[in-house]
């Protein structure tokens, strides 16, 4: 008798239970105020998709290719937003296999039991210049980001001329010798629009060392008008017309400045660890250089990884061959980066918050603060670690600068996240992270 009434029991809480169980109702998706109907999406080669790059003396090149675009994060928005509005269309430029080059991780080789693993890639190179051919699918492209652009460059004519990612995209005879990328993209007509530039300013000064003046970043006056003219005319062409910009982020935080290590082994130089020395520029009226070991804020760039420990009689990175000031962004010149990308960045915030005073028109979208305080520091969603670490971080791809698929998704999320809490009735799904890989080990 005892046994019937505690089953009966039980049966009748868990009856009980199921009952107070609430459903939860699926949000309704929703494009709410926004048109995707041309969304277009503005900037350089973070916008492109470019992943993977090969790592050249001068910083990673090429790195456009199929496999990397379709992970652009707008080609990402596109397919979400397709989800909560229907028909988006959203042509991005056509490439060969191999694009304009990559390359993926073949493994590691440790030269002492004690050393550091440094990583091998195995690289597909463009077979021939056919990367470069015009655009011919007949699309309309509404990608344009476009590799190596610069925003202190968007005004200028040689955007378009001297630029084999933009050049190849125009129709022949479409540009003169005073067409820039700018007027293209005004062309556009856009009803909703992405903008994310100004990396690339940066990154060019930090790939040559801080050392070569017509790689500095634009003035900030420059930086001001470029930004706000094209936006207001993209505003002002279409008053219904929105958009997300973003910040960006400290670039000096990226791996490819930070994954070489302040010392080194070396089997010929009998494997004890070495403090690696460094060229500086001393700072003063007249211009002069100084060797040091390399101090914890002094930052050895990735493209000359593979050299230090190299060479005879003298190796690369020793008191007698230090490496070169074109390699190394020295702790002043680190600080100089981070004090001028604080300044681009607060220009930015403060013209979105001025276009928005006659009414939501601009979605901010702080990738400062996202790389900052998420992927620096390790960000945790859908069950997966990520963080900022070169391979094993899976938030960039090899070439330590841009993005692998998994972090080109979660900035993907981050503009879905910022446009659905800033335009109202707007309820784009958001990218489940473990659909998209993180960097593939051999």
């Amino acid at each position: 008798m005892k046994q019937t009434f505690t089953h009966t029991y039980l049966v009748l809480l868990l009856m009980l239970a199921a009952s107070c169980t609430p459903e939860i109702e699926p949000p309704v998706l929703s494009s709410g105020s926004l048109d995707f109907s041309r969304f277009i999406a503005v900037g350089d080669g973070f916008t492109a998709g470019v992943m993977n790059a090969p790592v050249m003396p001068t910083g990673p090149r090429g790195g456009l290719y199929p496999g990397g675009q379709q992970y652009s994060f707008p080609n990402l928005i596109a397919a979400k937003a397709q989800e909560a509005s229907g028909t988006v269309p959203f042509h991005q430029p056509e490439f060969p296999t191999e694009g304009s080059g990559f390359s993926l991780l073949s493994g590691f080789r440790q030269e002492c039991s004690e050393g550091k693993a440094i990583p091998t890639y195995s690289h597909t190179l463009p077979t021939s210049t056919s990367w470069r051919s015009k655009e011919n699918s007949g699309e309309e492209i509404r990608n344009w980001g476009i590799p190596g652009m610069r925003l202190a460059d968007i005004q200028n004519p040689d955007s378009c001329k001297n630029n084999p990612y933009m050049w190849r995209l125009l129709e022949e005879g479409s540009i003169t010798d005073e067409t820039h990328y700018s007027q293209v993209l005004l062309g556009q007509q856009p009803s909703f629009f992405t903008f994310w530039m100004g990396t690339k300013d940066f990154l060019n000064y930090g790939y040559f060392g801080g050392v070569l003046f017509s790689s500095a970043p634009p003035s900030p006056a420059i930086s001001r008008l470029n930004f706000s003219s094209l936006i207001q005319q993209f505003l002002q062409n279409n008053p219904n017309t929105k958009g997300a910009v973003a910040t960006i982020p400290d670039i000096t935080r990226f791996p490819f400045f930070q994954s070489v290590p302040k010392t080194f082994t070396h089997p010929n130089r009998g494997c004890e660890e070495k403090p690696v020395y460094i060229t500086i520029q001393v700072p003063g009226i007249f211009s002069r250089t100084d060797t040091i070991a390399a101090r914890v804020d002094d930052l050895i760039l990735m493209s000359f990884q593979d050299s230090i420990g190299q060479g005879r009689p003298h190796y690369w990175g020793s008191p007698e061959r230090p490496i070169p000031d074109k390699y190394v962004l020295d702790k002043e010149e680190v600080s100089r980066i981070r004090s001028q990308i604080a300044a681009y960045n607060q220009m930015i915030r403060a013209e979105v918050e001025a276009i928005n005073l006659e009414g939501p028109r601009v979605a901010l979208v702080d990738m400062a603060e996202l790389f900052d305080q998420e992927i620096n520091r390790g960000l945790r969603q859908d069950g997966l670690q990520l963080s900022g670490e070169h391979l094993y971080g899976h938030f960039f791809s090899v070439d330590g600068i841009h993005p692998c698929p998994r972090g080109y998704a979660v900035i993907a999320n981050y503009f879905i996240q910022e446009i659905n809490a800033f335009f109202p009735g707007t309820t784009i799904p958001p990218l489940t992270l473990s659909n998209y890989s993180g960097v593939r080990f051999p």
